[in-house]
């Protein structure tokens, strides 16, 4: 679109919840030259996205508030609508916002909308963006259309033609043909491009292009070489304090990385994605509140997006569980609590396999261990399960019961439902909650070999007491393990451990013998 694009024939969507913005917005649109009929008007953003639901063919411009109160925001209006398909490539979305503060600016720019507008509005300067906006989107389209039909080497090439016809977008070109080398994981044209970028403009988006493609290739000390200079002259953006958190990720400082997810949230406040992260992060160092509280949080705002599905609902309770055996005693009650009116709100059939692991789970918790142990192992074998997020569960689930054979099969299965995933920082985070577990696979084995060894060399001898305390010690690290639940329940007919309560032995007495019946079962099927 060399020439001025004529409006008459464009439809536009205004979305905004003060009537008056509305009626300004129209009479300016009209002025421009827009049709009235072509002008569709909506209060909140659920009404938005009714709207460009029933077109029969995509509006061609979105005008959008950024702040509704309640319901929608933009950012989730936007995400809605190129999720759903009801706006297409040629379709510019605008965002508009009465508050220039720096959450708000920051959050916007995370947005990536096609343009922003500030309020009060300004005739000329809407007419300006979206001229401006247009132009560039056609001028664009071709490669728009390549990336939406995930023809990613042609969006590639075209990248090189549209710069010769259309340089003064060469910085938006090169930023998008970066992105695509690295989603392809060709990391070392990518870091090409980006050195080149970064020597001939020195712009933020080739730095930080630069960095990630660093730590793409795990050369992590040349990532924060490019990340320090915006440390340091405080041009921290929501895109760096990203770059950060994958750094620290990939030196296994998980809270530091977690610091800075935190610190991106805070900058762009109405994001959801961040706060799924968080809590996957938070469930490798074991913070039970941390992770259970960002994802409640996520799962919030998720609440009348696409993002709010039956899965949704069921990681929350999920993170619920794996939260449970970290949360000090006199909590437990309540967790348990909040876990089964939560499962019972979930209809079984939308997602059947996730909600009975999570019953599994609950069974084991209240002491259910036949019916728990019978239950997990059906589901490690009947294909009902199908999501990382399964598979992790199952894994964790499997690690408690000390199943070693079933727990490597289902991290296998967790490592080959990860390598499904594309986004570069829910892959790391995912991987990082597979190698949690793996550590504490290790660790426990390795405890547990300690105190055997130990246990060997008293087993013949006659000091009850010491062996009931290797026994004991034992049972701790792994409380599942059916050969030492039967050799502490004969040693408990013999003796009697000195110094521990009664109501506490006997209570290991029970557990250990409902262990003992599970795992006979198991090993009679």
């Amino acid at each position: 679109m060399s020439k001025a694009p004529d409006y008459a024939h464009l439809r536009v969507l205004v979305a905004d919840d003060a009537p008056p913005v509305q009626s300004f917005l129209r009479l300016m649109l009209r002025r421009q030259g827009f049709r009235d009929e072509h002008i569709l008007l909506a209060k909140t953003g659920k009404e938005c996205l009714r709207l460009a639901q029933e077109q029969t063919e995509p509006v061609d411009i979105v005008l959008c508030d950024f702040n509704f109160g309640e319901g929608l925001n933009g950012r989730q209006i936007l995400e809605e609508l190129r999720h759903q398909h009801w706006i297409c490539d040629t379709t510019v979305f605008i965002v508009i916002t009465g508050e220039a503060k720096g959450n708000v600016v920051h959050a916007m720019l995370d947005l990536k909308p096609d343009e922003y507008l500030l309020k009060p509005l300004n005739p000329e300067m809407l007419k300006q963006r979206i001229d401006r906006a247009l132009r560039r989107r056609y001028a664009l389209l071709p490669l728009h259309q390549a990336i939406s039909a995930g023809q990613h080497e042609e969006a590639i090439r075209l990248c090189d033609e549209l710069a010769v016809w259309h340089p003064q977008y060469l910085p938006v070109l090169r930023e998008t043909q970066g992105r695509i080398l690295r989603k392809l994981r060709f990391f070392s044209e990518a870091k090409v491009l980006y050195q080149c970028a970064l020597e001939q403009s020195g712009a933020d988006w080739a730095r930080l292009g630069l960095a990630n493609t660093h730590l793409d290739l795990g050369e992590t000390e040349e990532a924060l070489a490019l990340l320090t200079p915006l440390m340091e002259s405080r041009r921290i953006t929501i895109d760096a304090l990203d770059c950060l958190s994958r750094y620290h990720l990939s030196s296994t400082k998980i809270p530091e990385s977690i610091a800075h997810l935190q610190a991106a949230h805070r900058l762009a406040h109405d994001t959801s994605h961040r706060e799924g992260l968080i809590s996957d992060l938070c469930y490798c160092v074991d913070d039970a509140m941390g992770m259970v509280k960002a994802y409640d949080a996520f799962s919030a705002k998720c609440k009348g997006t696409y993002r709010d599905t039956v899965y949704t609902r069921v990681n929350r309770v999920r993170r619920l569980l794996m939260a449970h055996d970290l949360l000090p005693e006199p909590e437990r009650p309540q967790c348990l609590q909040l876990i089964t009116k939560l499962l019972g709100q979930i209809k079984a059939e939308d997602a059947k396999g996730p909600v009975q692991l999570a019953k599994a789970h609950l069974l084991l918790l209240t002491g259910r261990i036949k019916e728990a142990v019978a239950l997990t192992l059906a589901l490690s074998r009947n294909g009902q399960l199908s999501h990382f997020y399964d598979f992790q569960h199952l894994a964790h689930l499997l690690l408690t019961l000390s199943f070693e054979a079933d727990f490597r099969r289902a991290m296998e299965v967790a490592r080959t439902a990860l390598a499904q995933s594309t986004e570069e920082m829910m892959v790391e985070a995912r991987a990082a909650m597979l190698a949690h577990l793996e550590a504490r696979f290790h660790a426990n084995m390795t405890a547990l070999e300690q105190l055997y060894g130990q246990w060997q060399k008293v087993a013949d001898g006659r000091d009850e007491q010491a062996k009931l305390q290797l026994l004991m010690a034992m049972h701790s690290l792994a409380p599942y393990l059916s050969p030492v639940c039967e050799k502490l329940l004969a040693l408990l007919n013999e003796a009697w451990p000195r110094g521990m309560p009664r109501h506490q032995v006997l209570a290991i007495e029970r557990q250990c013998q409902r262990v003992v019946e599970a795992l006979a079962q198991r090993r009679a099927a």
